[in-house]
């Protein structure tokens, strides 16, 4: 995948598994987080790219995303909020026509935790990444 898509195709991921009660658009949420923690374009690339690995990913790149779920919703008191979870990721059209298999992934990735709220909310949205919407894009784009 080129880096524009994958950029897209990420942060689409964070903003479908973090929609709702935020009275601010997605975008604007990206940018409030990337601001209030000095996250630059450079330091986003290597996520963007599709290095997820958890022991080279900064520590600020896993509370950047953990700001962006908490900002609109999905995490509180540091867990991930099932229901909304699965509520706003049935929103994005790659994965609304297999509302079980989300579901199930969902509940799978909640569940592997992390070390603390940061490193939980990075694990959730790599393991949804990379074990289900990877797949999905890959049968989206050869149909």
């Amino acid at each position: 995948m080129n880096f524009c898509y994958t950029l897209i195709l990420a942060l689409g991921v964070i903003q479908s598994l973090a929609k709702s009660e935020s009275q601010l658009e997605p975008q604007a949420i990206i940018l409030e987080c990337q601001q209030q923690l000095g996250i630059t374009l450079e330091e986003l690339r290597p996520f963007l790219k599709g290095n997820w690995n958890s022991s080279t990913t900064s520590y600020k790149l896993k509370c950047f995303i953990k700001c962006i779920l908490q900002r609109e919703g999905s995490m509180a008191n540091g867990a991930i909020i099932l229901s909304i979870a699965q509520a706003n990721a049935l929103t994005h059209p790659l994965l609304k026509d297999n509302p079980v298999e989300v579901l199930e992934k969902i509940e799978e990735c909640i569940a592997k935790g992390g070390e603390d709220e940061c490193d939980k909310a990075f694990e959730f949205t790599k393991c949804f990444y990379h074990e289900y919407l990877e797949s999905a894009t890959v049968k989206f784009n050869n149909n």
